[in-house]
């Protein structure tokens, strides 16, 4: 597993007010729900859920798994779900659609996440070879936003290229069936296509040149239903990550 730099929650200063307590709790009977989105970037959740963080601060947690950060924000928005997690680029599109969101903190960042794979049969063997290919890409995603950012870097017109919408879990075999000369993914997907295609595939170099953040959002009007429960919620969040830092072996396992 690759390892990620984690870094501690920013409470909203609304939160604040609650004085932290890593005892035992008094269990809450409202129950938490929060989208996850399948992905190696929250493992700080599923790590609380694992070593018992959630129900060591007396909160009902239920994660519901989706795939990526924006069918998390989708959930949240619909109501379907207390709290999400989404990319900070899923953010910024939604800040451009007008859409209200509160963001209560970043558990992780990386600058190796999300990838660029080609099929070997393709002449893409660097960035600037990408020009007349089929580019599948996660719209209104981190996916989007990183592909941006390499079409930039490599002086590559959005024009001069054509872009599929297309799901990350639909990449893999898109890319091995041909109908794609190149995806814009993040892990585990990444991972999936090199597993799928073997030696039939290329990782381009794209390290570095963007750095993506994991945030934990809501809504104004449950963090003033849900306060209390979001606050411990965040809490054990916070633990799972010193755990991440104390036992490496073992959070990588898990």
């Amino acid at each position: 597993m690759k390892k990620y730099a984690l870094i501690s929650l920013l409470l909203l200063p609304v939160l604040l007010f609650f004085t932290i307590n890593t005892g035992d709790r008094q269990q809450l009977s409202v129950p938490i729900t929060i989208a996850v989105s399948k992905t190696p970037l929250c493992a700080p959740l599923y790590i609380a859920e694992e070593k018992g963080f959630f129900k060591k601060q007396g909160v009902n947690v239920v994660l519901n798994e989706v795939i990526g950060g924006y069918r998390s924000f989708v959930e949240v928005m619909e109501g379907k779900a207390d709290l999400g997690t989404s990319s900070e680029s899923v953010l910024m599109f939604a800040s451009l659609h007008k859409q209200p969101y509160t963001n209560l903190g970043t558990f992780v960042k990386s600058d190796n996440d999300i990838k660029l794979l080609t099929h070997s049969s393709t002449q893409i063997e660097n960035l600037h070879d990408i020009k007349q290919h089929n580019i599948g890409v996660i719209k209104n995603t981190a996916s989007e936003y990183f592909l941006s950012i390499i079409l930039a870097l490599s002086g590559v017109n959005q024009s001069q290229v054509t872009l599929t919408s297309i799901q990350p879990d639909e990449m893999p075999e898109a890319l091995q069936a041909g109908e794609l000369d190149a995806i814009a993914v993040w892990e585990p997907y990444a991972f999936k296509t090199l597993q799928l295609l073997k030696n039939q595939t290329r990782v381009l170099s794209t390290k570095n040149l963007y750095t993506l953040s994991f945030n934990l959002i809501s809504t104004e009007q449950t963090v003033k239903i849900k306060r209390e429960e979001i606050t411990r919620v965040m809490q054990a969040i916070d633990e799972a990550i010193d755990y991440i830092t104390s036992h490496p072996v073992e959070a990588q396992s898990i």
